[in-house]
Formats: C-alpha cells, structure tokens, sequence
C-alpha cells in the first residue's frame, strides 16, 4: 500500500508548482534575455541568464544582485510599506490614525514572508527577512524602525537559530555595511534636523545627494576588511 506524502512534502510541492508557475508567466511576457533576469530578480532562478549577461553583470560588478538578499527583501518590504502608507494618507481620517502605520507594517511583513517564499527561502533571504521582521515589528511597538538596537536584534535572532552563521563572510559583510549605515543614519538625521530649513530647496539637494553619495562609501569602507 503506498504511503501517502508527508504534509510538509505536499506544501513544498504546492510552493514550486507556485514558483514554477510565476517564472514562467513572467518568461511569456518578457523577452527572451530580460525574461530570465527579471525571474532571477523575483523567484530566484537564474539557470535561465545567458552567459553573455552573466558575464557583463560580473563585468560591471553587479553579479551580486542577482543573489536575492537584503537590498531585494528591503525593497520588497518597505517599498510595500511605503506604497501603502501613501495610500492611506489619501484618507485624512486614516493618515492622522497611529495604527494606520502599525497596519500597514503588519501587511508589509506578510507581503515580506510571501516573497522570502517565492524566492526560494535561500539562507541569505532567509538572514534579510528577520532583519526585515525586526524593523517592522519594531515600528508596530512605536520603536525606531532603523537603530543599532534593532540590528543587534535582528544579528542576535540569526546567531541564536544558526550560531555559525558568525563564520559566514556574507552574515559578516552584511551587518557591518548595515550597523555602519545605520550608525551614519542617526547622525546624519540628527545633523539634518538642526540644519532643517537651511538652503532652501538647494541645501535640501545636496543634503540628499551627499546622503546618498556617501552611502555606498561608507558600506564600500565597512565591508573592505572582510572582503580583503
């Protein structure tokens, strides 16, 4: 008598026959070179780029982005987050309502559990999806979303469920570009607030283009030493 499938084998089959489905629907309306790319992008599958693409995204340094991780679920997350609080800011009752915002991260961190799904859950996701949970669950109890505290946190939970993720240089890279951006945050918010108003427009300009200018140095500079 054959022995019918485990309950955790027939929601893994269900999960690929998902994923299986998305990528091929995105494959059927892209063409044929963006259309594996973009599945990379979303469902992590990347047996599809041409060799050609690959080698230029390694050319150009962008290879990395290709591995679904922080930068992805970030987008993911708190792009919905944002979308979402902007809608409801359409509604001047829901805009003034506290628990708009906890609501909105409350769905954020659904729409961020389904895409760790979709992509594939790799341990990477998996590392950027808790430290996504912990910032959203921080802004659903009134904290600082974006805060040492809650990188310590969201390194702690990692260490405790895979303590030798500590060896890993990309759980190593990856918290230091994030404490060290974090770190810049406070005190570029801080600096900001006090200089709030000064310049106009053209003091707002280039406060965002040195904030933004500086970000990729300043992880360039925190990561050097593990990647040396």
């Amino acid at each position: 008598e054959p022995v019918p499938p485990a309950t955790w084998d027939v929601v893994s089959a269900a999960i690929q026959q998902w994923r299986d489905s998305v990528s091929d629907t995105i494959r059927a309306s892209m063409s044929e070179r963006s259309g594996p790319l973009a599945v990379a992008f979303l469902t992590g599958e990347r047996g599809g780029i041409q060799k050609a693409d690959n080698q230029a995204m390694r050319d150009s340094s962008l290879a990395h982005l290709l591995s679904i991780s922080g930068i992805h679920m970030m987008l993911a997350g708190f792009g919905f987050f944002t979308s979402l609080r902007l809608l409801l800011a359409l509604s001047p009752a829901l805009a003034c309502d506290p628990r708009a915002r906890k609501g909105a991260a409350a769905a954020a961190l659904v729409v961020s559990a389904g895409y760790l799904v979709l992509s594939g859950a790799s341990v990477p996701t998996q590392r950027a999806f808790v430290t996504i949970a912990v910032s959203l669950l921080a802004i659903m109890c009134d904290r600082s979303a974006l805060s040492l505290r809650t990188v310590a946190l969201a390194a702690t939970s990692i260490l405790i469920v895979t303590p030798e993720a500590w060896m890993d240089p990309s759980f190593q890279m990856s918290f230091a570009a994030v404490a060290a951006l974090v770190a810049f945050h406070e005190w570029w918010s801080d600096h900001a607030r006090h200089q709030a108003g000064a310049g106009g427009w053209m003091g707002w300009f280039w406060n965002m283009l040195f904030g933004t200018t500086v970000t990729s140095l300043i992880a360039g500079v925190a990561t050097a030493p593990f990647a040396a």
